[in-house]
């Protein structure tokens, strides 16, 4: 198939289609549409808007992973991203007719996900709001096998129950390292390539 980028328009796809070996294949047509629209508000656990949040939509099947990274804009739903106002509100415009996927960020809030959402052609989609709490701090310090702190460690935390989130971060130059804005839930550190001390770790 083709996908058309037009701006102004959804990204658009044809047909599928077949080549042949050694000739030509002509009058593929894409049909651009409008698309849809997703709007919604983000707020904290008080009922507060958050202004400068950074929402971004992904097609249903798109996952919050290195692997899903490397594979790039996947499914049919458009890779789109808006920031908040004052009114914490936002407006994501554009959008192929697919269901989709919220992931709303900041950088003093957990992030959320607002999952089950249908962009239809010409019309207008409400979300609930995205309600993103302060979370916690995991925090500790990354030692080498024979004793010493390691700076530059890559450390890996891993969610064990839904609620969680992954989140990487490097170690600084006294092998200390902090994860701020961690939601509630159960976690484990990545020990492939660095050993921690865990009675150095805390979450809060």
């Amino acid at each position: 198939l083709v996908e058309g980028k037009v701006p102004g328009f959804a990204d658009t796809y044809s047909e599928t289609f077949e080549t042949v070996m050694g000739q030509d294949t002509t009058g593929i047509m894409v049909r651009m549409t409008r698309g849809g629209t997703l709007v919604g508000r983000v707020v904290d656990d008080a009922g507060q808007p958050i202004q400068g949040a950074v929402v971004e939509s992904h097609d249903e099947v798109w996952s919050d992973d290195a692997f899903m990274r490397v594979l790039g804009d996947i499914g049919d739903g458009s890779e789109k991203s808006a920031r908040t106002g004052e009114d914490g509100t936002f407006k994501l415009s554009g959008l192929t007719p697919a269901n989709y996927q919220l992931l709303v960020r900041h950088k003093d809030y957990a992030q959320e996900k607002i999952t089950g959402l249908v962009v239809t052609e010409g019309q207008e989609t409400r979300t609930s709001d995205a309600v993103l709490p302060r979370g916690g701090i995991v925090s500790g310090v990354v030692y080498g096998p024979g004793g010493s702190p390691i700076a530059g460690a890559q450390v890996k935390l891993f969610p064990t129950t839904p609620s969680g989130r992954s989140h990487t971060v490097i170690t600084e130059s006294n092998g200390s390292f902090e994860v701020r804005s961690v939601r509630e839930g159960g976690y484990k550190i990545d020990r492939k390539s660095t050993r921690l001390n865990s009675s150095h770790a805390n979450i809060s």
